[in-house]
């Protein structure tokens, strides 16, 4: 991994993050939204479900008895808890042109569905904007990339569904919140992080003086004469 990228299409939204506030939304946030990839009915769960979402209903035993009136259930079945969270997509070198062409693929999915704006941060400097974060919270923070699988009893909040395979989540888990909490955390970091993020730049990866892959506000692309 090189680095981190997140999306935009507020810009508004991308200039605060800049400027320092690290907006963390809850699982339930997105268990609830339907938005195209933002939406996902089991994030950070196994299972789930919402009498106001969801079409069919659900039946819950305990000592073979039916619970009558089910109004939510949300089903953990590992250690993770729900967390705040706050999302990235991981930029690794292809080492193929097969993987080439999916990481354009997977990035101009993600454009479309979050933005063209965005910003950049490097691998290197990951540590030091946790480091800064700690300064505005006491709650606890982890950070890495999100593993995918096509088993919903894996999936949790470091672990999604594989159809979000695209994602190439890095995720930022803040402190622990309740099944139900839909409200974010803002952690603000006064000084802000403009001097680790790189606002709308250029991005481009070249090997023998040839451009392979190229990303600005406009576009992504795999070869020179695709952006001219």
């Amino acid at each position: 991994m090189v680095g981190i990228i997140k999306f935009f299409r507020d810009k508004d939204k991308l200039d605060q993050l800049v400027d320092g506030l690290f907006y963390c939304n809850t699982p339930e946030f997105y268990r609830l939204s339907d938005a195209s990839g933002v939406s996902d009915h089991h994030e950070s769960c196994a299972n789930s479900f919402r009498k106001g979402r969801d079409s069919e209903s659900i039946k819950l035993y305990i000592n073979g008895f039916e619970l009558p009136h089910i109004e939510k259930v949300t089903l953990h079945t590992n250690e993770h808890k729900d967390r705040w969270m706050h999302c990235w997509f991981a930029l690794t070198i292809p080492q193929t042109d097969i993987e080439l062409r999916a990481l354009t693929d997977d990035i101009n999915r993600m454009r479309d569905e979050f933005g063209c704006n965005y910003v950049f941060v490097e691998e290197k400097n990951i540590p030091i904007l946790v480091g800064r974060l700690y300064t505005t919270t006491s709650l606890k923070i982890a950070h890495g990339l999100v593993k995918y699988s096509p088993n919903q009893f894996d999936w949790s909040a470091i672990c999604k569904s594989d159809q979000y395979t695209y994602q190439r989540e890095y995720r930022f888990l803040v402190g622990e919140c309740s099944h139900s909490h839909v409200e974010p955390i803002k952690p603000k970091y006064d000084s802000g992080f403009s001097d680790l993020m790189y606002v709308n730049k250029k991005l481009e990866l070249s090997s023998e003086n040839q451009c392979l892959f190229y990303m600005d506000p406009n576009g992504c692309y795999i070869t020179p004469h695709q952006y001219g």
